[in-house]
């Protein structure tokens, strides 16, 4: 199988809207998420695979009202296309999130590293 570059987690900077009506932001806002992932690979993987699915398990700890930290991880399947082979890759990522406020906006930084499945010889990617 022909070698191809993977770049499944990066370090992404940003500032998100998050909607906050009934609760306000305190350090008992302490949360544990878990998610289905479903999607198209896009750019090189496309050559090999057509369709991705995984699970998502997320969780953050409040320090203050203000910060929080947090750690991530899943499993994400890429399912391939004819005369290729199955892979998958477990993302590892930990972030950090400040709230200006009591609710509304919140600015976070993610990094992460994933680690390539049912490859043999691949490495994983991340900043």
């Amino acid at each position: 199988m022909r070698k191809f570059p993977i770049a499944l987690i990066a370090i992404c900077f940003g500032v998100f809207a998050q909607a906050q009506t009934t609760t306000d932001i305190t350090d008992r806002n302490s949360w544990l998420k878990f998610g289905i992932n479903l999607g198209a690979p896009v750019g090189d993987i496309s050559n090999v695979s057509s369709f991705v699915g995984g699970l998502e398990l997320k969780g953050q700890l409040m320090e203050t009202p203000h910060f929080g930290i947090g750690l991530t991880t899943g499993y994400n399947h890429f399912f391939p296309k004819e005369n290729a082979q199955d892979f998958g890759a477990i993302p590892l990522g930990a972030f950090i999130r400040v709230y200006p406020g009591p609710s509304g906006f919140f600015a976070g930084v993610d990094a992460g590293y994933s680690l390539i499945t049912g490859i043999r010889n691949a490495e994983g990617g991340g900043i």
